[in-house]
């Protein structure tokens, strides 16, 4: 059975990273929830990949032994 864990984001990396969003568009107003939310998403998609790295590492870890 695999199980699905839920990752969400600390609310100050997701922060940190919106004003990047922000900043990077030119400090035009009226796009934070869109900055916030893709903040999230990329998050999100950082852990998920890390994740897939470390599992496929142990599955070849165990085929070494």
């Amino acid at each position: 059975m695999k199980m699905k864990i839920q990752f969400r984001p600390d609310a100050d990396r997701v922060a940190q990273r919106a004003y990047e969003r922000y900043e990077a568009r030119g400090r035009e107003d009226g796009h934070d929830m869109e900055d916030w939310l893709e903040a999230e998403r990329e998050l999100k998609q950082d852990v998920s990949s890390d994740a897939t790295t470390a599992v496929r590492g142990e599955v070849n870890s165990d085929e070494a032994a």
